[in-house]
């Protein structure tokens, strides 16, 4: 949770889980997806990063 002061600007970070937004439904034999987005948002200035190289 985090307070926007009036007056200020921010940057947001939204971030969609796709593991968590995709749910199957339906028997195994025949499985049907829904959508149900699970979003977080948190200020830019609190959120991490990761950076690196893949070889």
């Amino acid at each position: 949770q985090f307070t926007i002061t009036e007056g200020s600007t921010y940057e947001l970070v939204v971030d969609f889980d796709v593991n968590r937004s995709i749910v199957i439904t339906g028997p195994p034999h025949n499985p049907g997806y829904k959508l149900k987005p699970h979003l977080r948002v948190m200020p830019l200035a609190v959120s991490g990063s990761i950076s690196g190289t893949i070889t």
